[in-house]
């Protein structure tokens, strides 16, 4: 067997290993509301039973009966002024604060522990298990990298706190999940495909489409890479059908603005109701960078020192590329910061640090990996990354 092979069947052994203890720990967990929980939960039967996003009296009643252990939480929050989001359809039907991507994941495990007889409480766990185990697959078999990058970075994906969020009724791994498969399939110039992902994140926190934006750009870049400037143009529309499909794989994230202003009128619930602003931006962006209680930094410390180097070196050396990675991290991290409450529940490492952080880690990676990097440094930042 090849040395490629043995490395490889080592990722899927290590994943495989993973995968027994996030289900064991999962499924051992005791289920409590955590964060928005009741949005979840909520728009979850709503699409099962009626198809619709917007929650009625008859799905609060479909929920107490599917998930008796938190009747009396589902109850208070849906009839709490503070529980729902309070934007209402013509038929009176309330919205969750969240686009319902996430609580459709959600209904196959619903349906399928129902049918074994089992609490469909854990229905949100199960999901996000094969979720997060869906990432590593991927990132372990089309990742595009040295095999020593490639373990590392799943390393640091296992050992990552967004495993916190595993057994909460919220989609921060299904946006853990969708942000490093996006992020695979970029290293690959798969363009439609992580456009397409990077997407359906989007659905659920559209700041994580500076990303997107980045996405967009690099396509471009390779696409005219050799091809003067006053003929871009022209290029572009002989390429149609390439552009035509990295558009189309974006239109995704356009969909939850359509829906609410159509329903609301307004492009975004929290911006809606006034939960974006300016003021204390820099307090918030420079917390969830830096803070020793839920920032990026404490849990990845070597890594974030190391991605600072590594900045600055894509600047000098004029990697574009490269640096895109920590501009689309610092953008979103800038970007969620607009938020006015940045400690609306959190296990560890802020909820919104918890899917944003791979962006990090992917870009030293794939920095430390690339062949402009100076092979000499190559082990040394490698080992940092690791440590």
């Amino acid at each position: 067997m090849e040395k490629k092979s043995y490395a490889n069947l080592f990722s899927y052994v290590l994943i495989g290993i993973f995968a027994i203890w996030l289900f064991v720990s999962a499924m051992g967990w005791t289920p409590v509301p955590m964060g928005e929980s009741d949005d979840y939960m909520l728009t979850t039967v709503s699409l099962q039973y009626r198809g619709d996003l917007a929650i009625q009296d008859s799905d609060l009643e479909h929920a107490v009966a599917d998930f008796p252990e938190f009747a009396d939480y589902l109850t208070t929050m849906y009839h709490s002024p503070g529980g729902l989001s309070s934007f209402t359809n013509k038929a009176g039907g309330q919205y969750s604060w969240y686009f319902g991507t996430y609580s459709a994941l959600c209904i196959p495990a619903k349906v399928a522990l129902g049918l074994l007889g089992l609490p469909q409480i854990y229905a949100f766990a199960v999901t996000n298990c094969l979720l997060y185990l869906l990432a590593l697959w991927v990132t372990a078999r089309y990742l595009r990298a040295s095999q020593g990058i490639k373990l590392i970075l799943l390393l640091l994906l296992m050992a990552n706190p967004a495993v916190f969020y595993v057994v909460w009724q919220s989609a921060e791994v299904c946006v853990f999940a969708f942000t490093v498969m996006a992020l695979v399939f970029f290293t690959r110039r798969s363009y439609p495909l992580a456009g397409l992902l990077i997407s359906l994140a989007g659905t659920l926190n559209s700041t994580v489409m500076i990303v997107g934006v980045f996405f967009i750009l690099c396509f471009f870049a390779d696409l005219l890479r050799e091809v003067p400037v006053h003929r871009w143009p022209g290029a572009a529309l002989r390429a149609w059908p390439s552009v035509l499909k990295v558009g189309v794989s974006f239109v995704p994230c356009l969909v939850p603005f359509i829906f609410y202003y159509i329903n609301c009128g307004v492009f975004n619930l929290q911006v809606g109701y006034g939960f974006s602003q300016t003021g204390g931006l820099w307090q918030r962006f420079r917390a969830y960078l830096t803070d020793w209680n839920f920032g990026v930094m404490p849990y990845f410390f070597v890594a974030f020192c190391l991605s600072a180097f590594l900045l600055v070196w894509c600047i000098i050396r004029r990697q574009y590329r490269c640096l895109g990675y920590f501009l689309s991290f610092l953008g979103v991290v800038a970007a969620y910061s607009l938020m006015v409450n940045i400690n609306c529940a959190m296990s560890g490492i802020a909820r919104y640090n918890a899917w944003a952080a791979p962006i990090l880690l992917f870009g030293a990676a794939m920095t430390v990996d690339g062949a402009a990097f100076p092979t000499k440094l190559k082990r040394w930042a490698g080992g940092l990354l690791a440590a």
